[in-house]
């Protein structure tokens, strides 16, 4: 459960870039609509905070603080979020990924997403390093959900008390190399811009006779215990 006080550091975040008039750039470069993305980066920062604290309220690890600053477009990087994490000894960092029914107000299929290129900016700084083989081995990828009411507005009036993300999957980042796993967005005008992880065609074992995948496994479970890896809803 993260707390109000943790939501509200991710609403002044995103306020921020609200008035620094961000979220219309997006639009105008083939991102998503204006309108959403505020939504999508609340979303992100909650899991990010959810995901730091359920490594830390198990006592055996700990993360670096969620990055609450403010970057122009241009010098955005799709590198780590947590940069920093330590589990029983093991040093990696964490991707932190973010689903949310009521916030996918696009009605498309629930998706966990991966910046494949970025019209708006030149260079490296566009692609997600998770989508390459050998870039981000050893770091490990946090696919969350929110679950928030069906009253929920991103305004300093809907935060609650306590705000739930279930984290699915703790898994290494060499799992998404497997074949056939990521696929292209429903939306056209997304395809060559994002790759996705869609929720409701993951299979439930992440094994599958892979055995690059049954090793990442084995680690993760050997780090986290049952708690890395949940039944997939259907």
């Amino acid at each position: 459960m993260v707390p109000r006080e943790k939501q509200e550091k991710a609403f002044e975040f995103v306020m921020k870039r609200v008035k620094r008039g961000d979220y219309g750039k997006y639009e105008k470069r083939g991102g998503v609509p204006g309108s959403k993305k505020p939504m999508d980066d609340f979303g992100g920062k909650i899991s990010e905070e959810g995901t730091k604290m359920f490594i830390e309220t198990t006592g055996k690890g700990w993360t670096s603080d969620v990055d609450y600053n403010v970057y122009s477009i241009g010098k955005k990087g799709w590198g780590e979020d947590l940069r920093e994490c330590s589990y029983e000894g093991f040093s990696t960092r964490i991707h932190v990924k973010s689903v949310s029914p009521l916030l996918n107000i696009d009605r498309y299929p629930l998706s966990w997403t991966f910046q494949d290129s970025d019209p708006g900016t030149k260079g490296k700084s566009g692609h997600d390093p998770v989508l390459d083989k050998g870039k981000s081995s050893g770091h490990l990828v946090s696919l969350c959900r929110i679950d928030v009411p069906c009253y929920f507005s991103l305004s300093e009036d809907s935060l609650m008390d306590e705000m739930e993300v279930d984290i699915y999957a703790i898994i290494f980042a060499d799992l998404l190399q497997i074949e056939g796993l990521l696929g292209d967005p429903v939306k056209e005008d997304l395809r060559g811009i994002k790759k996705v992880l869609y929720l409701d065609i993951v299979p439930n074992d992440w094994d599958s006779g892979n055995p690059l995948a049954e090793m990442s496994l084995k680690r993760c479970f050997e780090l986290f215990g049952d708690d890395c890896h949940k039944e997939w809803p259907r």
